[in-house]
């Protein structure tokens, strides 16, 4: 990795070395005249030689010249604790024209051209000069500290040069940063304090941006304080019924409530309860008995009854039971309700959406069955039972069936290995192959299609023995009524034999051992004796193996042909060491390599493949590939009841924002909070929301079962692993049906009602940490996670140590890092992130705070007592923050107040 390195100035050799001469770099150079003959001796003069000026400066070519700016030009969020600044390609440019360079001494060499930066009301730059420039900006950009605005950088091969302006920005406000010279003609200076030494100030490059806050990362994350949650979280709420004397003051936990354990209130509870369970219960119409005839009984409304659409009798179970009769839970009950009556447009609109697409899937699915029986039952009565027909049934779809190789299977059965050719399979072939046509009524009335394919799929004959026009001695011997030699000894024909070794040793590389095993295997087939014939043939291309020992011949074709020929000469000749290779015998022609097909595996592959009537033919898995959410077991009509993507606490947090975090309003800025989700609140929330939308949703006509949950989400928590939302509550008819006042029966929040998330040990409570803080809306990408330090581990090496998230969250015991599971936004300044850690051994842990990767900037706030800008630079540079706070003192303060 390059090291970075900062360097005052730098300035070519040749300037280095000149003087100055009116505000001007100069040298003399020598020249020497020596045309006047041996005679005369040479001639010597100083002639002077001047440089260009800052003054002969008339602009920068921005596309050549400038490297990066900073912040870039309309920037709307501009850091104001960072310095502006302005890179150039070229090392030396802002020392290029420095009048004096005698003055680089211990201080360093004064840029030619610094950077101006003001706001649009004090500084303007239009036409290549400065329009606008208010005293307060040369004040603040004192030239005799100019040698702190220009260093040099480099980092490996790279070398660069940057400009940067002392001055702050104004928070909020439109700034014009401007490129201008520092040295007049004369070269003096432009301008001393608010003393100007010219009438019009030349301007190279500007740009504009705005500022942002006050503040940066650092200082924002600096301002954080760990708050106490007191009573953040926690609710009161007031049960009165004067009529039956009670007067009932009870607290409850918002969605996101404090890690101190509520008050159990058990009286005040008990007397709440017993007031409600008599308000639920069923009320009937009585007959007044003055009235004659009676009028009709009436229907009372009555208080809503909570789980009634899951459970048959509400009162004999534990969770109903108290879902109705505890007013804190009826409370949240009701607070869902509303939200669906409120926001049952937004609802409907998402579930008329779903209910749209499951009539879209009805009909594929309903198409697909119709397509399927008609297929099956052609395919039971139509189908050949010859392959050759159904082949000639199957070659279109052939065409559209991809093989291993990526190719069609088509192709594969007709390539240029086998015997079939894909015009076989064309339509127009079928149309020729057409019964009823005249070319069938010439081919004695029918054509036998199958006859045809098994013929187009015949091997190709042999090649014969001998060229064309030669005889050969089978021929002769048939001529005088004598069997073939190979038909006499039994043999396979000459040929057969020979390609048989052919192929055998065929691409083998050439050694000692092989040629033993070719020399065995040419006798056994010929019933010779060629081993020294064939090794003698071979020992001309020794060696076989190059230094390394791999090797440099191979068995070919036309090399074993000729050691075969050797040895054939060599016996009929009957030497017995040197062959030659005179007197060499006809060889065989080049094999046809085609084969032909097996048509009857070939139809049974292809006709599995297509087959209707098996358990998953191709058209229902390319149906199911179309619809998701649906489990495509059985080709009956879907009736999938409605459950929505819908994380249902942004209905809260938009109408009721104190329930989803009561006290909220109360924290002050720049504070640090440690809560925890609350599951109770989270169950009766649900449950009502869930009985307002079924209702609406019946009432709307859309498919809606009694004992559905189309609402399942209140955080909608994302897997990480699956990037999608999980649901937060289980199916609310999967929730334990115990008796009410049975040991061990499930209440509001039980662990039983909840969707249990991966790495989650207790599934009751998440740890929340929340944050009042401008720092997330300016730096959304704020990295926020926690560190646990295991048994053996330096909590400060973990700490500076970037995070690593590769841990599986199955294996909490083993993980050090821990990432948020969830983050959300209440207000602008109001942020909170949830972990799936127990809020009870947050001791165990560090929260950390990792600033964004940004550009290289520096910082305006370190000061400007530096020797040189080199020493500027490497001091004011700005480094990543990190912030880590010790989860024991959050979980001290979270139990203070």
């Amino acid at each position: 990795m390059a090291t970075m390195k900062f360097l005052a100035w730098q300035r070519s050799k040749i300037l280095s070395e000149a003087q100055e001469a009116g505000g001007r770099l100069g040298r003399s150079l020598t020249l020497t005249l020596d045309d006047l003959g041996d005679s005369q001796p040479a001639l010597q003069g100083q002639v002077p030689v001047l440089f260009p000026a800052a003054s002969d400066v008339g602009g920068l070519r921005s596309a050549v010249a400038i490297r990066h700016l900073a912040p870039k030009p309309s920037t709307p969020d501009a850091e104001t604790t960072k310095f502006v600044h302005v890179d150039f390609h070229e090392a030396d440019l802002p020392w290029r024209y420095t009048p004096n360079p005698s003055a680089a001494g211990s201080i360093g060499l004064k840029p030619w051209m610094v950077l101006l930066v003001g706001t649009t009301d004090e500084l303007g730059a239009e036409g290549g000069f400065v329009t606008r420039l208010e005293n307060k900006v040369l004040e603040d950009h004192d030239l005799a500290k100019s040698h702190l605005w220009a260093h040099v950088q480099t980092e490996g091969a790279v070398t660069f040069s940057r400009l940067l302006s002392p001055r702050r920005l104004v928070p909020l406000r439109d700034h014009v940063a401007v490129i201008v010279p520092t040295f007049t003609a004369t070269g003096a200076a432009m301008w001393q304090g608010a003393q100007r030494n010219f009438e019009a100030l030349p301007a190279f490059f500007s740009w504009r941006f705005q500022a942002a806050e006050e503040g940066d990362f650092e200082t924002l994350a600096t301002a954080l304080q760990l708050r106490p949650s007191g009573g953040l979280g926690i609710a009161d709420l007031r049960y009165r019924r004067p009529v039956t004397n009670v007067d009932a003051k009870l607290t409850l936990g918002g969605a996101i409530t404090s890690l101190k354990n509520h008050p159990s209130e058990p009286v005040q509870v008990k007397a709440a309860r017993d007031d409600l369970d008599r308000l639920n219960d069923e009320l009937a119409d009585v007959e007044p008995p003055e009235i004659v005839p009676p009028p009709p009984l009436r229907d009372i409304m009555q208080l809503p009854n909570y789980g009634g659409l899951w459970k048959e009798d509400t009162s004999t179970t534990q969770w109903t039971k108290s879902m109705n009769d505890d007013p804190r839970h009826r409370g949240v009950a009701g607070l869902g309700l509303w939200m669906g009556v409120v926001e049952q447009e937004s609802l409907m609109d998402a579930a008329v959406k779903q209910a749209g697409a499951l009539q879209d899937a009805a009909q594929r699915v309903g198409h697909l069955a119709f397509g399927l029986d008609a297929a099956r039952r052609l395919w039971r009565r139509r189908l050949p039972d010859v392959a050759e027909l159904e082949l000639r049934l199957f070659g279109p779809a052939m065409g559209r069936m991809l093989t291993d190789g990526q190719g069609t299977l088509l192709g594969y059965v007709t390539s240029k290995t086998r015997t079939l050719d894909s015009a076989i399979f064309s339509s127009a072939a079928q149309r020729l192959l057409r019964n009823g046509t005249a070319r069938s009524r010439f081919s004695n009335g029918r054509i036998d299609r199958a006859a045809f394919l098994a013929a187009a799929n015949e091997a190709p004959e042999r090649a014969e023995k001998a060229p064309p026009g030669l005889p050969h001695v089978d021929a002769v011997a048939r001529a005088l009524g004598e069997q073939p030699l190979e038909d006499a000894l039994g043999l396979p024909p000459f040929d057969e034999r020979l390609e048989e070794i052919l192929q055998k040793f065929a691409g083998q590389p050439v050694d000692d051992e092989r040629i033993r095993d070719f020399v065995a295997v040419v006798n056994d087939a010929f019933g010779l004796q060629c081993g020294e014939l064939i090794e003698h043939f071979f020992s001309q291309f020794q060696p076989f193996l190059d230094r390394s020992g791999r090797p440099t011949r191979f068995f070919d074709r036309e090399t074993m042909l000729a050691a075969i020929e050797s040895c054939l000469a060599g016996n009929l000749r009957g030497e017995s060491q040197e062959g030659g290779l005179g007197a060499a015998l006809p060889r065989p022609e080049e094999p046809d390599g085609r084969r032909p097909a097996k048509l009857g595996d070939l139809a049974a592959i292809v006709g599995g493949a297509i087959d209707p009537t098996q358990a998953m033919p191709p058209a229902w898995v390319r149906v199911k590939a179309t619809i998701t959410g649906l489990d495509l077991a059985t080709l009956a009509p879907p009736e999938a009841p409605i459950g929505l993507d819908y994380p249902t606490w942004t209905l809260v947090n938009r109408h009721e924002r104190e329930w989803l975090l009561p006290g909220a309003g109360a924290i002050p800025p720049n504070s640090i909070v440690s809560l925890q989700t609350n599951p109770t609140f989270v169950d009766a929330f649900m449950v009502g929301i869930n009985t307002q939308f079924l209702s609406e949703m019946r009432w709307r006509n859309l498919p809606a079962p009694r004992v559905s949950t189309p609402l399942r989400m209140f955080w909608g928590y994302i897997n990480h692993e699956t990037a999608k939302r999980e649901a937060d509550i289980r199916p609310v008819v999967d929730w334990p049906s115990k008796p009410f006042g049975e040991p061990g029966a499930d209440d509001v929040g039980d662990l039983s009602h909840q969707a249990i998330k991966p790495g989650d040990t207790t599934g009751k409570q998440d740890l929340v940490i929340a944050f009042r803080t401008a720092l997330f809306r300016r730096y959304p990408s704020t990295l926020v996670y926690l560190v646990r330090p295991l048994p053996g581990d330096d909590p400060d090496t973990l700490l500076q140590a970037p995070p690593n998230f590769a841990d599986a969250p199955a294996d909490r015991n083993q993980r050090r890092y821990f990432g948020p599971i969830f983050f959300g936004q209440m207000e602008p300044d109001l942020v909170f992130f949830a972990f799936d850690v127990d809020p009870q051994t947050l001791d165990q842990f560090w929260l950390v705070l990792d600033e964004p990767p940004s550009e290289l900037r520096f910082r305006n706030d370190q000061g400007l007592a530096w020797p040189n800008s080199a020493k500027f630079a490497e001091r004011t540079i700005d480094k990543p923050t990190r912030v880590a706070i010790s989860g024991a003192e959050l979980e001290r303060q979270a139990q203070n107040g």
